[in-house]
């Protein structure tokens, strides 16, 4: 079946308005924040980095949040009967070699992680082991620049990544197994959108379409904000096809971006505006058709919101929010 396809019909993602659980970070820095601790201004609003990242498990039983101050994984139990986030785990910084982290990413083949870092610009792969639990230390390393988002191929075969500053690009990596293990260069694609820059990359479930996310990077003083989102073709031998099928412009911002897995659907993570916006797309032709608001306003608890993920099964979308520290989730429907 065609993704996004029921009777000839294309289907409309929608969420509850609100979020059905939620949970704040453990010991948030927010309750004793450091002069270490920089501010950043989302728009003219102050905020801190705090819970940035945000991937779940397989079998959606289990979510991991990351938190880019303070270096930390945190691992909260989903109970989907009672709709209830229970913290079980953390892991710190000192093994993962964590470096301002913003996002991560779990392998469909349930073999490897990553982590794009901010602060040393190093995208960490890591192997699972057989409890779906991130080894130390990193497997691989690829040195890069401002390293915001990472995300696998649905084939798992390979992985991309965007970097931010001057050079701002996303590049295409091909994961090589054997005879040793490796991370090979396929592509890279410049960024043709300054001052706007590649915030989030992420493929379609069916392997036809790489989503790239862009804005401008926020500063540590008040400043201008605005954003877009493009839709390429992609290739499963590792090709994306640097001319867009389709764009959305005059976005405020696209910090994280996600394809919904059971509807031609991409949402968008908008911080400045405290909002989600959603972007419906033709399965065949590419072309984004429909984009509307799908969360938003104080209902939402939306609050300087920054990662967001679908589960497995499409019926949750976590989302993070620096502005308290905390993961929202939201039940979907189509």
């Amino acid at each position: 079946m065609i993704t996004g396809l029921l009777c000839g019909l294309l289907l409309t993602l929608q969420l509850t308005p609100y979020p059905v659980t939620k949970a704040y970070t453990p010991n948030s820095l927010l309750s004793n924040p450091s002069k270490r601790h920089s501010i950043q201004y989302a728009g003219d609003r102050p905020r801190y980095s705090t819970c940035t990242g945000v991937c779940w498990c397989p079998g959606d039983e289990k979510l991991l949040t990351i938190n880019f101050l303070t270096e930390i994984i945190w691992c909260y139990r989903f109970n989907r009967e009672e709709l209830s986030l229970t913290p079980t785990a953390s892991y710190s910084s000192s093994k993962l070699k964590l470096s301002y982290p913003e996002n991560i990413a779990l392998s469909s083949n349930q073999k490897f992680a990553a982590i794009p870092n901010m602060r040393n610009g190093r995208v960490n792969l890591y192997k699972l082991n057989s409890n779906g639990e991130l080894t130390t230390p990193p497997l691989f390393s690829i040195s890069s620049f401002q390293a915001h988002s990472a995300q696998f191929s649905p084939d798992s075969r390979f992985l991309a990544y965007s970097s931010l500053g001057k050079d701002a690009h996303v590049k295409l990596m091909e994961i090589q197994e054997a005879p040793f293990f490796n991370l090979i260069g396929k592509q890279k694609l410049n960024c043709p959108f300054e001052p706007m820059r590649p915030k989030s990359v992420a493929f379609s479930h069916d392997g036809k379409f790489v989503a790239i996310g862009y804005c401008t990077q926020l500063g540590n003083k008040i400043g201008y904000s605005s954003g877009m989102l493009a839709l390429h073709r992609y290739q499963k031998r590792g090709w994306i096809n640097p001319t867009p099928t389709s764009i959305v412009e005059n976005l405020t911002s696209t910090e994280t971006i996600a394809f919904h897995p059971r509807t031609a659907t991409i949402v968008a993570v908008d911080q400045v505006l405290d909002r989600v916006t959603a972007h419906q797309y033709n399965p065949n032709s590419g072309e984004i058709e429909t984009s509307w608001t799908i969360l938003e306003g104080e209902v939402s608890e939306l609050f300087l919101p920054h990662g967001l993920h679908f589960s497995q099964d499409g019926r949750f979308l976590a989302v993070t929010n620096y502005g308290d520290d905390k993961v929202t989730v939201y039940e979907a429907s189509w």
